[in-house]
């Protein structure tokens, strides 16, 4: 039986998309818990090489070696632009706007392209990745240190990295939250960069993957026991009383997505959590 390898929810709309180990991918509706359409596409895999439009009527995948960054529409699988000369990409993320799509490539340079045609708008150098806010016109830079800059260039502010990775960026209203591998949890100021809150996670563990909700107005985290293999649990973070608490505890593990529309966290097994109750239930993917 096939296993899922990559998932992502569009932002905005029910939908998300899935590929299998066979480089089937899925478009699902969340809502009506519908497969709406299957096709082949190209992409490798242990990487973040697969993105979905805001609006989900495109997604994007990408190579490493060989082969490129591609985009497809997200109903038909027709693809709509093709850029093989662009290899040696680890991560896809769309821009805040939905017109641009952000390409890790090594070795630290990070491509920008226009998400509809794929026209090459700029390469900015030294930097792993871009990650925009969908709240304040502002975006987050990931290089030798973390820059946080206003949307036109002028730098607001510059946040040492803690240890030799980064794991996860979310930006939220008035805070950009920050994991790093074996590190803490960061919780900045987007004003000015200075340190709001940090949550300091047991010994062996490090948080994998953040997320915020703007209708329940926190952060959330899946944390794991990386030295010990352990659980995943997932927390809420409340950064203005510097307060977290233990949602639940997870019963699955590979490839966790938050559902934006929905407030619900899912794996690619088809376990779903819902964040405010933290009560499990399973739904068929595949």
């Amino acid at each position: 039986m096939a296993k899922i390898r990559a998932i992502k929810a569009a932002r905005e709309s029910d939908m998300i998309v899935f590929v299998d180990d066979t480089s089937t991918t899925t478009s699902f509706d969340f809502r009506t818990l519908k497969a709406l359409s299957h096709y082949k596409v190209k992409i490798d895999f242990f990487g973040d090489r697969l993105e979905i439009s805001k609006d989900s009527q495109y997604f994007f995948t990408a190579t490493y070696n060989k082969g490129g960054i591609y985009c497809y529409n997200n109903l038909t699988g027709k693809m709509i632009w093709h850029r093989p000369e662009f290899i040696n990409i680890h991560e896809l993320v769309i821009s805040s706007d939905g017109d641009r799509l952000y390409c890790r490539q090594e070795p630290k340079i990070c491509l920008i392209l226009d998400a509809k045609t794929g026209e090459l708008i700029a390469k900015e150098k030294n930097t792993e990745i871009i990650y925009d806010s969908h709240y304040e016109p502002i975006q987050l830079l990931v290089g030798k240190e973390y820059i946080l800059r206003r949307k036109g260039g002028n730098i607001i502010a510059s946040i040492k990295k803690e240890t030799f990775a980064h794991l996860y960026v979310e930006l939220g209203p008035g805070a950009v939250a920050i994991t790093e591998s074996g590190g803490d949890v960061r919780f900045c100021s987007t004003t000015d960069g200075t340190e709001i809150y940090r949550y300091h996670p047991p010994e062996g563990s490090h948080v994998l993957q953040l997320y915020y909700s703007e209708k329940l107005k926190y952060f959330y985290g899946i944390e794991w026991a990386y030295k010990e293999g352990g659980d995943l649990r997932l927390y809420r973070f409340e950064i203005i009383n510097a307060t977290e608490e233990e949602v639940a505890v997870l019963q699955a593990f590979h490839h966790p997505v938050f559902i934006h529309t929905q407030d619900k966290l899912l794996f690619g097994k088809g376990v779903v959590y819902d964040l405010r109750s933290g009560k499990e239930e399973f739904i068929k993917l595949l």
